[in-house]
């Protein structure tokens, strides 16, 4: 992205710890230091997406360490409506937002 110069930029993307626009805020945050400031930013979009199955095991490897940290079920919980993303109504979201950003 650093070496784009002078283009209009829109910035999309898929995240496991979706649903958060903070979160998602902040990784536009950290592609936007990587822009030039010559381009012209659109803004973003970011959807939850798929985390690797060693992401699942991993909470299931804390929860049983940890059974009292009720922040680690939540974690798993939030992994496991991932699994369905990008669904269609992400799609379909990201189909708007495009024609809007580029009108």
């Amino acid at each position: 992205m650093k070496k784009l110069k002078n283009k209009k930029i829109a910035i999309f993307g898929t995240a496991g710890f979706g649903g958060s626009e903070e979160y998602f805020n902040k990784l536009y945050e950290r592609s936007k230091a990587n822009i030039d400031s010559s381009n012209h930013l659109l803004g973003y979009f970011y959807c939850q997406g798929k985390m690797p199955m060693t992401v699942r095991d991993k909470y299931i490897d804390l929860i049983k360490q940890n059974p009292e940290d009720k922040n680690l079920q939540v974690s798993l919980d939030n992994f496991d409506k991932a699994l369905t993303h990008p669904n269609k109504e992400d799609l379909d979201n990201v189909r708007a937002w495009v024609q809007l950003v580029t009108k």
